[in-house]
């Protein structure tokens, strides 16, 4: 599984997340596959990721074809405070663009 800190997303919009690296999130993709995963019609979900605020990482985990995980964590505890808002803040651009995460805490 691929892993990247928040700070390196480029840009995010309707269609998908890209990466400074070129790496690509695509959410059609990703609701695909979790759905498969979960065994549930692709139509009844808008499921693209797992989430878990409260690990020691904070992560989102997206079902792309290569799982990749976005985790939200600095190196400096002054920060866990700018982590947990930031997660949030990505949590609502997702629901903007009308897709969701399951929450694995």
């Amino acid at each position: 599984m691929k892993e990247y800190n928040y700070k390196k997303i480029k840009y995010i919009n309707e269609k998908n997340i890209e990466f400074c690296d070129g790496t690509i999130i695509d959410f059609i993709e990703c609701r695909r596959n979790w759905s498969r995963r979960h065994e549930i019609d692709n139509d009844d979900s808008t499921c693209v990721a797992d989430r878990n605020i409260v690990s020691d990482k904070p992560f989102y985990a997206f079902y792309s074809n290569e799982m990749i995980k976005i985790i939200f964590t600095d190196t400096f505890l002054c920060f866990q405070i700018k982590n947990k808002k930031e997660f949030r803040r990505f949590q609502l651009q997702l629901v903007r663009m009308h897709y969701s995460s399951y929450d694995c805490t």
